[in-house]
């Protein structure tokens, strides 16, 4: 018997200190490739399952790292690693790996760092008739993604649940030296309208578009496997002084009105606030599905107000059902070019 999701907590901030009572740091180098080794706090006891020291994570192949169980809880706790190729939120990794596992989502809390989107998931699976709660933390440390896998019985979790909030809180690598991406970035300067730069996965093909006083920006491609015949997303950013656009919208059309040049249609153009860091005073984005004869994608378009100059910037490519991969490159290189442009 399944309890209501309204009943299923899924906490983010401990409720008392006797979450954290009974817990032991626990260092995990059993791996022969230190880039693996983490820490994090358990309650104890917990048994350890056997796992392969020497096994090696390769890219797009998810690892067993660790594998830990509590008897009496009937809990069981997987840390996984997988190696990236390409920049994405580990959040919608995460959504990937539960989707075709068959788990259903009832709780999502991810939470945006300059590394990415966080995914914080709590889902539910019936095997042999016995019904699975998980809770699936993954975070990203440079092209590594940890995944924390809390699995026990749904009518153990309540008395477990501030327990996984304790193990999660504390998790770390520990090697923290391999920087912020999954991918290696590259620096793009520009001159007009004003000294700027910003960073670009390396996966995507740059062309700078032609230098005006007032505007200054470049377009690229994401090519799949770097094959120039395969085009997964499209991409555009630019920096204008504020007298070129009066107001938001405007300085939208920058984008949209290329987009519709290339007789793109889209299904509407509602901008909707979203946070914005300084030296920004506003920032607002548009998701939209798109159309070109029998061909469907998907629109996104960030405009960001500084108090000299409108950032514009925008990516196409296909649909999250279409291709879920393509999908999360684009939606997080928007983020990266957007989060790492400064004016100088």
């Amino acid at each position: 018997m399944s309890m209501p999701n309204a009943a299923l907590r899924h906490p983010t901030k401990p409720m008392t200190s006797s979450s954290w009572s009974d817990l032991v740091m626990v260092e995990e180098t059993r791996l022969e490739d230190p880039a693996w080794h983490f820490r994090m706090a358990l309650r104890w006891p917990a048994r350890v399952a056997p796992t392969r020291r020497s096994a090696i994570v390769a890219v797009g192949a998810p690892q067993l790292l660790a594998h830990y169980r509590r008897e009496q809880a009937q809990l069981d706790i997987e840390v996984v690693g997988h190696l990236l190729e390409r920049e994405i939120d580990p959040a919608h990794w995460l959504e990937e790996v539960l989707r075709i596992e068959g788990w259903t989502v009832l709780s999502s809390q991810p939470v945006q760092l300059r590394s990415g989107l966080v995914g914080d998931l709590l889902a539910r699976r019936s095997d042999d008739g016995v019904h699975q709660l998980g809770r699936f933390f993954a975070s990203k440390w440079g092209p590594r993604i940890f995944l924390l896998s809390f699995r026990c019985p749904e009518v153990g979790y309540d008395a477990v649940a501030d327990e996984l909030l304790a193990s999660i809180a504390s998790f770390e690598a520990i090697d923290d030296s391999l920087g912020m991406f999954g991918e290696l970035v590259k620096p793009l300067r520009f001159d007009c309208p004003v000294a700027w730069q910003t960073m670009l996965p390396d996966s995507w093909s740059v062309q700078r578009s032609p230098s005006e006083e007032a505007v200054g920006g470049f377009q690229a491609a994401l090519l799949r496997d770097f094959d120039m015949e395969h085009l997964d997303g499209k991409l555009a950013l630019g920096v204008a002084l504020r007298s070129v656009a009066g107001k938001p919208r405007k300085a939208a059309q920058m984008f949209l009105n290329a987009v519709r040049f290339n007789d793109i249609e889209l299904e509407h153009e509602q901008f909707d606030d979203e946070a914005a860091e300084p030296p920004f005073e506003r920032s607002w984005c548009c998701v939209t599905s798109c159309f070109r004869e029998s061909l469907r994608g998907e629109l996104r378009c960030r405009v960001m107000m500084h108090p000299q100059f409108w950032v514009v910037g925008g990516v196409i490519g296909p649909q999250r059902q279409d291709d879920s991969f393509a999908w999360a490159q684009n939606k997080r290189t928007l983020d990266v070019v957007t989060s790492t442009l400064s004016i100088k």
